[in-house]
C-alpha cells in the first residue's frame, strides 16, 4: 500500500520532464486503451484538449509494481515548448479503490488542501499539493486521479474539461 501512496503523491505529481521512450500520438493512445481488455472498459477523453493537441503520451497498463493492479493504467500527456520552459504535463490514472483513501489521508499528513467538490454532476475530492493539483474519485469500483503541474500552463478549468471528457472506451472489435 505504500507504493501506491508514494505512486500517487510523487509519480502523478511528478511528472517526468523528459519526453518519455515508448511515446504514442493521442489517437494511437486510445486504441491501445480499447485493446486492453481492462475490466472495467478504461476512461479515456473524448477528444483531445486544445493545450494538449501536440502532446506525446505514453499508456501504462497493469501492475508496475507501483501500486496498480492488473486491470489499471496511467496515461501521461507530455508537451515541450519550443522555447525550452518546462514541459506541459498532464496524467490521468486508475489505481484500486483503497488507494483513495490512502491518498486522502497523506494529503492531510501533508497539509496540502482537500476539499469535496461536485463537478460534472458527480463529487470529487480537489487537492492542491506543493507543485500538481488535481481531482481525485471514485467510479465503477475504481479510484481515478486526473492531475497536472502548476508550471505547465494548464489550468483548474483546463483539467476540469479533461476530466468531463472522460468516457469509457468501447471495446476494440477483433478482425476475424
Amino acid at each position: 500500500m505504500r507504493s501506491i501512496l508514494l505512486l500517487v503523491l510523487a509519480g502523478a505529481a511528478c511528472l517526468a520532464l523528459a519526453t518519455p521512450a515508448g511515446a504514442m500520438s493521442f489517437s494511437e493512445a486510445r486504441a491501445e486503451l480499447s485493446g486492453s481488455g481492462l475490466s472495467p472498459q478504461p476512461l479515456f477523453p473524448s477528444r483531445v484538449p486544445p493545450k494538449l493537441a501536440r502532446a506525446d503520451v505514453t499508456v501504462t497498463i497493469g501492475d508496475t509494481g507501483q501500486g496498480m493492479g492488473d486491470d489499471d493504467y496511467a496515461v501521461d500527456f507530455f508537451l515541450r515548448h519550443a522555447d525550452g520552459d518546462l514541459p506541459r504535463n498532464v496524467g490521468f490514472r486508475r489505481f484500486p479503490r483503497s488507494s483513495l483513501r490512502e491518498s486522502i489521508r497523506a494529503w492531510h499528513a501533508r497539509r496540502n488542501p482537500v476539499r469535496l467538490v461536485r463537478h460534472a454532476g458527480r463529487l470529487r475530492y480537489q487537492y492542491r499539493g506543493d507543485i500538481s493539483f488535481g481531482y481525485a474519485w471514485i467510479q465503477d469500483g475504481r479510484a481515478y486521479y486526473a492531475s497536472s503541474k502548476y508550471y505547465g500552463g494548464f489550468t483548474w478549468a483546463d483539467l476540469a474539461r479533461l476530466v468531463t471528457s472522460l468516457r469509457h472506451l468501447a471495446p476494440a472489435t477483433g478482425a476475424g
